[in-house]
Formats: C-alpha cells, sequence, structure tokens
C-alpha cells in the first residue's frame, strides 16, 4: 500500500513537472544565431517580438536598418528584434557579423538556415516585418509599403505594444514628409528585385530537392 501512495505520488510530480516545464509559446520554430548555435524562438517568451525577414544582398533592408535602431532603442523593454536571413543560400555567418558592425546593429540577428519561417509565413516579399506577442502569436504583419521610417514603424507598433516610458509618438517628432516620386518608384523597383530573388531561391531550393530524389 504504502509503495502504491509513494508511486502515485512520483507519478503525479512527474504530470506537473512536464505541464509547468514545457513551453507554450506558439512559434515553435528554429533559427541559427551568429554564434554558431541553433535557438527555438521561444527564448524570446514573454516579449513582443519583431521578426524583421531581409537579406544581405536586399537595398531595402539595408537603409532600414537605421531606423530599426530609433524603434529597438524607444521599444526594447518592451519587444525584442530579431534581423532573420531568409537567405541562407547566400549569408552566413560571416555576412551577417559583417552587416553588424557596419551598421552597428546592437539587436539580434540570426539565419532562417533551414528556411522554416521563410516556409510557414509564406514570405514573398523583403523586407517584411512580422510582429508576435508574449506567447509567440502572430499579430500583425508590416509591410515595407506601410512603414519605412522609424516614425512609421512606431505608429503601427504603439497600437500593440505596452506604453514604454521613453515612447516618444510618431506627432511629438513632427508630421513624416512624404516621399518623393523618385523615391517611391526606387523603393518600389527594389522591392519587386528582392521579392523576385527571394522567389528565384525558392524554387532553386524545390528544384535542388526534386534532384536529389531522382
Amino acid at each position: 500500500m504504502q509503495k502504491r501512495v509513494v508511486f502515485s505520488l512520483i507519478t503525479i510530480t512527474m504530470l506537473m513537472s512536464s505541464l509547468t516545464s514545457g513551453s507554450a509559446y506558439k512559434l515553435n520554430l528554429e533559427f541559427m544565431g551568429l554564434d554558431g548555435n541553433v535557438y527555438n524562438f521561444n527564448i524570446f517568451e514573454g516579449k513582443f517580438l519583431m521578426v524583421d525577414a531581409m537579406a544581405s544582398w536586399c537595398g531595402p533592408c539595408l537603409k532600414s536598418f537605421p531606423h530599426l535602431s530609433e524603434v529597438y532603442r524607444q521599444k526594447q523593454s518592451v519587444m525584442n528584434l530579431l534581423s532573420l536571413s531568409v537567405s541562407p543560400q547566400t549569408d552566413d555567418r560571416d555576412t551577417l557579423l559583417n552587416l553588424q558592425n557596419t551598421y552597428d546593429i546592437v539587436w539580434n540577428m540570426g539565419i532562417d538556415n533551414n528556411l522554416d519561417f521563410l516556409d510557414t509565413f509564406n514570405v514573398t516579399i523583403i523586407p517584411t516585418y512580422f510582429l508576435f506577442d508574449e506567447a509567440g502569436s502572430l499579430v500583425r504583419t508590416i509591410m515595407p509599403t506601410e512603414a519605412q521610417t522609424a516614425n512609421q514603424f512606431l505608429a503601427i507598433l504603439d497600437d500593440y505594444l505596452p506604453p514604454t516610458n521613453n515612447s516618444i509618438s510618431a506627432n511629438s517628432e513632427g508630421t513624416t514628409n512624404p516621399l518623393s516620386e523618385s523615391t517611391i518608384r526606387l523603393t518600389v523597383s527594389s522591392l519587386l528585385l528582392a521579392s523576385v530573388l527571394v522567389i528565384f531561391f525558392r524554387i532553386l531550393r524545390k528544384y535542388n530537392a526534386i534532384r536529389n530524389i531522382e
């Protein structure tokens, strides 16, 4: 009888431990960090997370870094930021480390080494920004035509993120100057080129997979 009671207590303890230790984070994917280790996205659990789907060869992605820097400066207490290369065919750790040094990037960077993120969220345009809540649920996808400046990012994020003491609203810095027609054309052209390259790499990956099967 005593052995049965002890066994029952051990079983209940193990069940409770498994329930409490398991993460319920919904973004259950992995990426490679700049240290070469593979991480699950659940390391960001407990804070909002914005994933910047990008590549080193993407002009608009590089132009966004100074604006993302200001966004991160204001929102880092309530939001993590991850610039994630979705082009492992061209971007390795050294490539991203070089970007990190060149643009003084102080937030997280990584590589979608198995293209799990790209496939899960059907990334066809870069940069595209994905905002996840504290539990890993996608709450907003921000297209590059929606936000290019820090003010435009903040105006969108303020609708979702908890308030911070150092937040500065977009309006408090003055009205954002409208983009010129030539800038809009250049941006759209760059985005189209980046999209074509992303689609090309996806087709190339599927072609190689078929060849490997044969």
